[in-house]
């Protein structure tokens, strides 16, 4: 083999380690700028936003913070709110307790017109002139005519027996004389004139009629009533 053969076979061997060298190389950077767009384009998915659902987004940015601004809103309230409850139940305890004074006084001044205006008769009636006094102010009539709203109020109390229905009914008569059906009654009393009673004594004296007698004397005849279509309370 001449050196000529030699010099053609050593550049053949040259040239194809080059290429392939070249070829690596080619490969390599290939792959370099194919990373390069991969991840250019990975930024630009991470940061681009959505152009369908970006109207979207920023509507539900607002509507959060209105709903925010409205919970700041009702808390605001509620705490106004917490503090006319507590003011309320302040003044219920003051009407609580107002209410067991006004029920003791009714209590005091139901025993002084049951002595003057009726007799223990098992049970209680009204004496001769507690019954005068009724049929002056129409009673009966007027009972009749009020039946279901004094019957309503007698519930209530949730009387268990008659003795509950007796003091109740006294207690509804007293406490609705603000309402406007007593007004007849009340305007008797106003101008009705001194009754002649006699004291313990047996001597004639004048007594003015007040409306916690009228009231005592509506009582009675209002138990019974109530008693007569309440037959489950035990008498």
């Amino acid at each position: 083999m001449n050196k000529i053969e030699l010099i053609g076979i050593a550049f053949t061997i040259v040239a194809t380690i080059l290429g392939g060298v070249w070829f690596i190389f080619s490969k390599i950077f290939g792959i370099g700028r194919f990373m390069q767009r991969v991840e250019e384009m990975d930024k630009r998915t991470c940061n681009a936003s959505c152009d369908v659902h970006a109207g979207d987004i920023t509507e539900m940015k607002v509507d959060v913070k209105a709903v925010r601004e409205d919970m700041v809103s009702v808390k605001s309230q509620l705490t106004v709110h917490d503090k006319d409850i507590e003011s309320t139940k302040r003044n219920l305890d003051i009407a609580s307790g107002n209410l067991a004074k006004v029920t003791s006084l009714l209590l005091l001044k139901h025993k002084d017109a049951s002595k003057l205006l009726s007799a223990k008769n098992s049970p209680r009636q009204l004496n001769e002139l507690g019954s005068k006094i009724f049929a002056d102010i129409k009673g009966d009539e007027f009972l009749k005519a009020n039946k279901d709203f004094l019957f309503a109020q007698i519930d209530t109390y949730n009387p268990k027996t008659a003795l509950d229905v007796e003091n109740a009914a006294n207690l509804v008569c007293a406490v609705s004389t603000a309402d406007e059906r007593f007004n007849r009654i009340k305007n008797f009393i106003y101008n009705s004139p001194s009754y002649k009673i006699n004291d313990e004594e047996g001597n004639e004296k004048l007594y003015d009629l007040a409306l916690s007698d009228v009231c005592f004397v509506l009582s009675i005849p209002l138990r019974d009533m109530y008693l007569e279509e309440h037959t489950e309370i035990t008498l």
